[in-house]
């Protein structure tokens, strides 16, 4: 079934019971950090990757305030479809296999 698209709001609202939060971005600085091996098992990471022409300034503000990293896929701008696998590539490199116990 396809569904309408929820509002942003409701997006970082559901965000807020995973372990880690992402925000990928053109604009950010620094790539996604890499998890500390004392900091725990993580179960859940939440991942925003913004479409064509990138998130507004006001929603990665917003982002980061609801306890969201901003990070770079890198130096190259990637189309929307293509930086969502980038990102869950990464991020499944990262922290391994997020189901199991």
């Amino acid at each position: 079934m396809i569904q309408p698209s929820p509002s942003f709001g409701a997006v970082l609202q559901e965000a807020m019971a995973s372990d880690v939060k992402v925000v990928f971005c053109e604009k950010a600085r620094h790539p996604f950090p890499r998890p500390e091996p004392e900091s725990g098992h993580f179960t859940s990471v939440f991942s925003l990757v913004g479409p064509e022409g990138g998130f507004t300034a006001q929603e990665i503000a917003a982002a980061i305030s609801h306890g969201f990293t901003s990070a770079s896929l890198g130096p190259r701008v990637l189309r929307a479809e293509t930086a969502t696998v980038a990102a869950s590539a990464l991020i499944q490199y990262l922290y391994g296999d997020l189901g199991r116990n």
